[in-house]
């Protein structure tokens, strides 16, 4: 098995943010990225030059950038985490989209592949089991908070 990079929490929102560019048009453009990201332009060439040198990008300067075959596998793998989780704080715990798409950014650089597959699991469980057991969830939380 090939061992991951270490990268940082902020790197890996680079690399998700080129990924979504990538996976629209192909390749993405370091200006996409800073307003994707709401950074500096030179913010995104330093963080460009730490993702290409980890393995992750194809970059130069003032050309499109894409992904490695490694960048590919792993930026993919964070956006299936954002997404996992993203799901389960708003089709679950019942959070607006809003709350739960920024607390999924945040714990997504915490978690490891078992927790994922474990609410994806639990996740599909409940909604084929019981939608009367989340209402429930939702409704007691409601009466607790009021």
């Amino acid at each position: 098995m090939k061992k991951k990079h270490s990268i940082s929490a902020s790197m890996e929102d680079y690399l998700e943010a080129i990924f979504f560019a990538v996976t629209r048009r192909g390749a993405a453009q370091a200006k996409d990225i800073a307003e994707s990201l709401n950074v500096k332009a030179g913010t995104v060439t330093g963080a460009l030059q730490n993702l290409q040198k980890a393995g992750y990008i194809n970059y130069a300067p003032y050309q499109l950038i894409t992904l490695t075959e490694e960048g590919m596998k792993r930026a993919s793998s964070i956006a299936h985490k954002h997404q996992v989780l993203k799901n389960f704080f708003t089709d679950i715990l019942g959070i607006g989209q809003d709350i739960a798409d920024k607390a999924a950014c945040r714990v997504e650089h915490n978690v490891g592949d078992e927790l994922v597959d474990r609410l994806v699991c639990f996740t599909e469980m409940i909604q084929s089991e019981s939608t009367d057991l989340i209402e429930k969830f939702k409704q007691e939380y409601d009466n607790i908070v009021a």
